[in-house]
């Protein structure tokens, strides 16, 4: 019994961190988060909405200030403030309103907020960019997967051995009494004791009756 709760007990501890791990796995994919190689370069896309009237990139990098790209339809006129010469424009603002940011960095880490205002209304969209060394990029890629793996298919082996061990409880044959399986046994020796009983009276009675006279026999 002791066992079958400490199992019971390891696979939902399993079960939920699995369940939590797949939970930070699925936000960090809705908060666009992206990681990117030392010295590659990427591309940040804003929502495309029609009737664009102005477009601004926020970014607060993990080193440095913050910077900020500007772009107004009205005027056709671009602003940069405080940014490297890595981050830019991927093409033209007026055709594409992307952001380009080449040889990433340490000092690029951070996040990036792409603003649209429209006649549609304001929209925003932000990035969490990460940037990884070679050999992190590899662990990230493959080590990772491979662990959550690992403990999914080690949830699946501990919960059926709980169904399993259940079902063998359900399907064991009760367990029978030992007092009344001694009482069974000893009954029909009783019977069988008191049947050669009656029969070791009947014949002393009809031995002694043939034996003695007459008027000495039993009364019947």
């Amino acid at each position: 019994m002791k066992a079958g709760i400490n199992m019971k007990t390891a696979a939902k501890t399993v079960c939920l961190f699995v369940l939590l791990t797949v939970t930070v796995v699925m936000r960090s994919a809705g908060n666009n988060r992206v990681s990117v190689t030392m010295g590659d370069n990427t591309v940040l896309t804003c929502p495309l909405k029609p009737n664009i009237t102005l477009v601004t990139w926020k970014i607060d990098p993990k080193v440095g200030g913050h910077c900020s790209l500007g772009y107004r339809t009205d005027k056709n006129e671009t602003n940069t403030t405080n940014c490297s010469d890595s981050m830019n424009w991927n093409s033209r603002p007026d055709v594409n309103t992307s952001l380009e940011i080449r040889q990433v960095g340490i000092a690029q880490e951070g996040n990036y907020t792409c603003e649209v205002v429209s006649t549609e209304g304001n929209f925003h969209k932000m990035y969490h960019l990460t940037v990884l060394e070679e050999v992190s990029f590899k662990l990230y890629v493959y080590i990772i997967p491979f662990l959550l793996s690992i403990m999914i298919f080690m949830a699946f082996i501990y919960y059926f051995k709980f169904h399993s061990n259940r079902l063998c409880h359900k399907t064991k044959p009760p367990e029978t009494d030992p007092i009344q399986n001694d009482t069974m046994e000893v009954e029909p020796y009783t019977t069988y004791v008191q049947k050669e009983n009656v029969i070791y009276n009947s014949v002393s009675d009809l031995t002694v009756g043939q034996n003695l006279p007459q008027e000495l026999w039993p009364e019947t």
